[in-house]
């Protein structure tokens, strides 16, 4: 199923949107044969930023473990929420359960490295549990649930199997969502290729 295009509208205030970003600085290491220190650290922050741009209107906790993310997230207008475990699927469960305390009903996980993220808010409206897959059917990009559902993170290799099987254990309905732009990730120096020169356009 591809996304639907939101009409522009922010239709779903009780959506919040939890972009976990380890550091600015450190992570991608597997980019290190093709890009210098200093150029993986300007990608990080390039397509974290366009993440929460992807927002468009809908409130955004970025998680994390590195001070220098605080004001950074903060000048975006998004919320900083430093972890207090080391892991993806501690910082997820941590931004849930902050999201949990701010009132939110919904949350949708989105990687900080998806460069091509234009829209996450139609995420927001779809019936029970969505999942977003990389476009190689392995990792899971974005993740679309109620806060409270009955489910557990499973981030790591062979992620969205995982979740799509404790997605349908949750009795909720599931649907799994082909993107284009939001499968496109970036680990290994082969997804280099897949970059535009310059970040997408707002919708």
């Amino acid at each position: 199923m591809q996304s639907p295009r939101s009409d522009g509208r922010d239709n779903s205030p009780e959506a919040i949107v939890i972009v976990p970003l380890r550091s600015l600085h450190r992570g991608k290491k597997r980019l290190g044969t093709a890009l210098s220190e200093d150029d993986r650290a300007e990608l990080i922050e390039r397509m974290a930023r366009t993440v929460i741009g992807a927002a468009n209107g809908l409130p955004v906790l970025v998680v994390h473990d590195d001070a220098a993310v605080g004001p950074w997230a903060e000048a975006l207008g998004a919320t900083p929420l430093a972890g207090r475990r080391p892991g993806l699927n501690n910082a997820v469960e941590e931004g849930r359960e902050h999201a949990r305390q701010l009132g939110h009903t919904r949350i949708i996980v989105a990687h900080a490295d998806l460069p091509h993220a234009r829209d996450l808010r139609p995420l927001a409206t779809i019936e029970g549990i969505a999942i977003v897959p990389d476009l190689h059917g392995d990792g899971t990009n974005v993740l679309s649930l109620p806060i409270d559902a009955d489910f557990e993170f499973a981030y790591g290799p062979g992620s969205f199997e995982h979740h799509h099987r404790n997605a349908e254990s949750s009795g909720l309905a599931v649907t799994v969502v082909h993107d284009t732009d939001l499968g496109v990730d970036v680990d290994h120096p082969e997804d280099l290729l897949s970059l535009d020169p310059s970040p997408p356009e707002a919708p």
